[in-house]
């Protein structure tokens, strides 16, 4: 069997680039997958292991096995001789049958346990794509003769790695597959922080990093208004329960006037532990737009002057499609569910958030851009 330090060397002709090291245990290896350097562990006791590091998001776990499905073989010819013995060839026709089915198997054909609000995220087009590519066909016995099955690493999620495994490996391609999806799985926040720059460029913004994660430094940052904003993701906010963790878009704008009016507004079919915390001393804004009171409600310490303000920030708002937003001390804060909001309606919500940041004639503010 190669071993985990020959493992490694061998595949650093197949990613251009990359770099071995010796540990002792088995191997570092930094090698490249959709433009992000990553950073693998690769040994080879008392199993064949390969750890690739990642973000811990959240706690979040996942783990993907091969499905037990079988799919029939297309054998040429009879699998007994006269004498009731398989033919000489049997084992090669069987071999060349399996290898047939490689297109029958699918990213279905892995049973995937997760847990967590974020474990999905991990799986987008790519991810299922070389995970897929990582599945490999093998015979086993069926009733009627022998018939072909998926199996692949066993691959787990966790603690801020990404871990394949099995018992063995004496096939260089079948190591590289599993090595690229490994990798593939692990750099899905660089594809998420690929994403949240474009949509911040557009804004004429930016990001603090390249790779997007929860609760950490990475943000989309831009100015709007002359108000500085900012866009991260949260799962979960200080008053909410545990229960209540959920992936959301947080834009967060600096309040020119922070001693101004307390208020938050959320979308009328969220629950109370889903609504974002009411300010001391709020009262109901009776006087809602009819556009947002259809869709909102909203608490106030001033519920006249926030009325009169959303009357003309109506438009917006519902452009924006945000499912809450509160105002309190030194800054606005609106929410969105999910991993990143159409860009259109970010444009929309940064606007809203840099004129609610001021105590300002809105009607005289002007369209957004």
């Amino acid at each position: 069997m190669l071993r985990g330090v020959r493992l490694a060397h061998a595949m650093s002709s197949r990613f251009p680039g990359s770099r071995v090291r010796d540990t002792g245990r088995g191997a570092s290896f930094i090698f490249e997958i959709d433009g992000a350097w990553l950073d693998a562990r690769i040994r080879e006791a008392p199993l064949v292991e390969i750890f690739v590091r990642t973000i811990d998001l959240w706690g979040t776990t996942l783990r993907l096995r091969p499905r037990d499905r079988t799919v029939e073989l297309t054998l040429a010819g009879s699998l007994r001789t006269g004498n009731g013995e398989r033919p000489p060839d049997f084992d090669a026709a069987v071999a060349r049958a399996v290898a047939a089915t490689r297109p029958a198997w699918t990213f279905a054909d892995y049973e995937v346990d997760d847990d967590g609000p974020l474990a999905a995220i991990w799986l987008d087009a790519p991810a299922r794509d070389a995970l897929t590519a990582a599945l490999w066909p093998v015979a086993v016995d069926g009733l009627l003769g022998p018939r072909a099955a998926a199996s692949a690493y066993l691959c787990d999620v966790a603690d801020g790695e990404v871990c394949l495994r099995r018992d063995s490996e004496f096939e260089l391609d079948r190591f590289e597959a599993a090595l690229r999806a490994g990798g593939t799985v692990a750099a899905r926040p660089y594809r998420i922080g690929a994403a949240w720059l474009d949509a911040a460029r557009e804004l004429g913004g930016t990001t603090t990093a390249e790779r997007w994660d929860v609760g950490g430094d990475f943000a989309a940052t831009l100015e709007r208004g002359g108000t500085s904003i900012r866009i991260d993701s949260v799962v979960r906010l200080p008053h909410e329960d545990a229960d209540a963790a959920r992936l959301r878009a947080r834009l967060t704008a600096r309040r020119v006037v922070p001693e101004g009016d307390a208020w938050a507004l959320w979308r009328n079919h969220l629950g109370r532990d889903l609504r974002p915390e009411v300010p001391r001393r709020a009262r109901a804004v009776d006087g809602l737009p009819a556009a947002l009171a259809a869709g909102y409600d909203a608490r106030a310490t001033a519920p006249d002057r926030l009325a009169a303000r959303l009357e003309h920030l109506a438009p917006l708002l519902l452009d924006a499609g945000i499912e809450a937003a509160w105002a309190s001390g030194d800054e606005v804060v609106l929410i969105w569910d999910g991993l990143l909001p159409a860009r259109d309606r970010l444009g929309a919500g940064a606007e809203v958030a840099s004129r609610l940041a001021f105590e300002v004639d809105d009607a005289a503010a002007g369209p957004y851009r």
